[in-house]
This record gives C-alpha cells, structure tokens and sequence, in this order.
C-alpha cells in the first residue's frame, strides 16, 4: 500500500501537510482572538464552500463541451497557443477556470472573434468554418460564462466566508463561543479521565470553579447549582450533556423560548444519542432542586426536633426548680407556726419575741437573746448593763449547747 501511494503521491508533500498543525498555537494565544475567529469562520464555511465548488466545477464542465465544439478547429493565434485553446476536454478546462477568474479573458476572446481572412481560412479542413471562430457566439459565450462563474459563484465564496465571519462575530457578542466549548470538555476530562460521561454529584462544585468564563461558577456555588435543576442519575452522578446545556443557558439567559437554541439542543442530543446509544436507557432519579429541597426539608425538621427536646429539657429543669422551691416554702412555714404570737411593741423597744423559755428572737439576727426562768444576779458591775425601766443588771454569758448568748439577770 505505501508503495501504491509514493508511485502517484510524493511522501515529501504529505509531510508538509503536517505544518497545520500550527493551528494549534493559535488557541492557547488568549490575545489572537480575531485570528482565531478568522480561522473559526473558514473551518465552518468549508462544507458550504465545497458545494460552491461543485457547482463551479458543473458549470466549467458544461461550457468546455460546449467551447470544444465550437473552438477547437480556431487557428492557433493571438492569446492562443499549444496550451491554452478548446482542442481537448482537459485544456478547455484549464482555460475556462483561468477565465471564471477573469484573467486575460479579453484577449482570448479576441483569438476566438475570427471570422474570416485574412485571420482564418473559412474552407480549411473542409468544415464549414474552417479555422474561424464566431463573433456573435464568441461574445455570447464569455459573456454568459463570466456572468455565471465569477460574478455569481466566485463572489459567492466570499459572501458564504462572510457570513460566518459575522455568524462567528455575533457568537462571541452573545458570549459563549467554540472555544468556551473546548475548555469545558477540557476541563471535564479531569474529572472524567475514563471518558464515562458522567462525574459526581460531589464534583460539580469543584468543577464548575475550575471552569474559565462566563461558565464558571465560583464557590460558594451550592445555591446557584441547585438552581440549575440537573438530572440526577443512578449513584448520584450527572451526565456531561446536561451540565453543558444547563451553564449554556444560565449565560444566554431565557432561551427556552428561542426556537434556535432549541433546535441546537435537539441536533446535540441525537448526536449524543447516537455516539452513546446506552444513554437512552437510563433515567434519572432526581434532580439537583429537587434534592436540595429533601435536604432542607430534612434539616428543617431535625432542627424543629432539637428545639422540642430543648424545650422539654428546660421544661423539667423548671418543674424541679419550683418543687424544690414549695419544699422550702413548706419549711419556712412549719417552722413560723412553732413562734408564740406577737405582742404589742413599746416604742424605742427592741423588736422581738420571746419564745417558751422567754428567749428573745431579734429579725435578721441569728444571735438570740433570752433570759431564764430563774435568773442569776450577778453583782459584777463592770460586766452588767443597766436596764433603763428597773435598774436591774444583766449579765451576758454563752449558752454552751446552741451558742446562743443569754443575758443573766
């Protein structure tokens, strides 16, 4: 086989093809943007572009049969030589597309407007023109062909190559342009490595900070990517499909009206379907809304049942508080019922009550005062107080049992 192709195709021509592969260089250079959609434009035009070219190539078919029946007995002369004339299929091919770009076609049609002596010889060879050519259906014949070929099909090269560049133009205004498609998949590819399509639900935060703009999603993102509502798959992946479509739409905006954008999304999904026809069978489960709202859901009701047991904890904290304080309520009382009942008080007397053994009880003072039932009279003045209403003398000594001072008279 390689001996086959070096007979008709010189291996040196293949290698220079590979000089385009520094077309590459251009999409790492951030700064040749127009170069880039230049290129863009032309790599969309090409299928468009060799239609145009059929049609060229069928229309200098037809006028070289047509120029060959007319012009291939005319004396060699003038524009005319060995090389370009109507004598053969394959020079009359050569010649019409050297005129469809409208070089020299003037004098070639000069050569081809002979119609008698002395520039031909109208009995040569015994045909009826002999060697001369035909004005009228000379002019005719260029006249058409150049109307056809250069100021229809050529220009029509250009007008196609110029409205993708304006297509391409207008892409980059919208802001989502081929290359923001390329880093995506690049970028996908990190977190795919074995090319299944699909990456964690975990991952999509991550991913989509790493992401350049205007797709990416900076962290904190968990809010806005519940906002996306992307199918959620089995094991709680997303595919890359739905993901694309779901930033797409989040930088164009409402687009799901576009009948554009809707047909676009269409032709890639049968694409997809039919590079991966697995795809069709699986379903998703859920989606990232809807998941986000379980997970509220969930938390709103494990904090509303924290906040029930909170309040069941300081609900019994207070009943044990106020048993706690009736119980001590309870003994206050028991013990001011055991007290005899108050007497009138004089005024500038002490204010007290004696109890069964006339033990004096001062309010606020946990010393008490008392004085037996048979006192003793001690005549030591130095430690004796002076009543002021009898003149007796008290003497203050320590009861050794509760030690309460009791005041001996």
């Amino acid at each position: 086989m390689n001996d086959v192709l070096s007979a008709f195709i010189n291996p040196t021509l293949l290698r220079v093809f590979r000089l385009l592969r520094i077309g590459r260089i251009l999409r790492l250079v951030k700064s040749a943007k127009g170069l880039r959609k230049l290129l863009f434009a032309l790599v969309i035009s090409l299928p468009a572009l060799f239609n145009i070219g059929c049609l060229l190539f069928l229309v200098i078919f037809i006028y070289a049969i047509i120029g060959m029946s007319q012009f291939s007995r005319v004396r060699i002369q003038g524009a005319l030589d060995d090389v370009v004339n109507f004598q053969t299929w394959t020079k009359s091919m050569l010649l019409l597309f050297r005129v469809s770009t409208s070089a020299g076609w003037n004098d070639i049609l000069d050569a081809l407007m002979t119609d008698g002596p002395p520039d031909c010889d109208p009995n040569y060879g015994g045909y009826s023109t002999g060697d001369c050519g035909s004005t009228a259906f000379a002019f005719a014949f260029f006249l058409t062909f150049l109307v056809i070929s250069f100021l229809i099909i050529i220009n029509t090269y250009i007008a196609v190559i110029l409205e993708n560049f304006s297509a391409a133009h207008a892409q980059e205004e919208v802001g989502i342009t081929e290359d923001d498609f390329g880093m995506f998949y690049q970028i996908w590819e990190k977190y795919d490595p074995n090319a299944t399509q699909f990456i964690l639900l975990d991952q999509l935060s991550d991913f989509c900070d790493d992401l350049e703009l205007p797709l990416r999603l900076a962290k904190p993102n968990q809010i806005k990517l519940a906002g996306l509502d992307l199918p959620i798959y089995y094991d709680t992946k997303l595919h890359c499909l739905d993901v694309l479509f779901a930033l797409t739409k989040r930088v164009l905006g409402d687009v799901e009206e576009s009948e554009d954008f809707a047909e676009l999304q269409k032709q890639m999904t049968e694409q997809f379907m039919a590079a991966f026809p697995d795809l069709e069978r699986i379903k998703p489960t859920t989606t990232t809304m809807q998941l986000n709202k379980e997970n509220t859901a969930a938390k709103r009701l494990q904090r509303a049942w924290r906040l029930h047991k909170l309040k069941q904890k300081l609900a019994k904290a207070v009943i044990a508080s106020r048993n706690k304080g009736s119980n001590t309520a309870s003994r206050v009382t028991s013990a001011r019922s055991t007290l005899p009942p108050e007497t009138d008080k004089e005024p500038g007397k002490l204010d007290g009550s004696f109890n069964g053994s006339l033990g004096l009880q001062v309010p606020g003072c946990s010393t008490g005062i008392s004085r037996s039932t048979t006192p003793t009279i001690h005549e030591d003045d130095s430690e004796g107080v002076d009543n002021a209403n009898k003149g007796e003398k008290y003497h203050v000594t320590n009861d050794e049992d509760d030690g309460v001072p009791t005041i001996d008279a």
